[in-house]
């Protein structure tokens, strides 16, 4: 989605360095990485130890199995129960009420999309804080 679509509910941080301080919290509390002076620096090697993915994939594993195991009959009939279901395993794996990251393309990706993406070691400096209002 083009930046300008959403504009309506970003609005520039009035506090970016106390928002970027709670983001290198947050990356280190969760073993995802650190922040270096406006830098994140991601370290894969610890994401099997974080409990962000480690619920998200306990859950998606739940979903996916509760959809595995449906019959024939309720694939027909029970649409909005097999709807809700897909759309909640896809948010274990991209949550649309999450943070989000731009990167040089300029469309925000979610904070999960950013994680699994990302080359670890590779610096990714922060050029900005944004607010979401959805």
């Amino acid at each position: 989605m083009p930046l300008a679509s959403i504009s309506s509910h970003i609005e520039v941080s009035d506090n970016p360095k106390l928002h970027i301080e709670q983001l290198g919290k947050w990356l280190s509390q969760n073993h995802l990485g650190e922040l270096r002076e406006n830098c994140i620096l991601l370290s894969q090697d610890h994401f099997p130890e974080s409990e962000y993915f480690e619920s998200r994939y306990l859950r998606f594993k739940e979903i996916a199995g509760q959809l595995a195991s449906i019959s024939y009959e309720r694939f027909i009939n029970d649409f909005d129960w097999i709807f809700e279901m897909l759309f909640q395993v896809s948010q274990q794996m991209s949550d649309a009420y999450e943070d989000y990251v731009c990167w040089d393309s300029g469309i925000p990706v979610t904070m999960s999309e950013f994680l699994r993406k990302a080359q670890p070691g590779t610096p990714y400096y922060i050029g900005g804080i944004y607010q979401y209002h959805y």
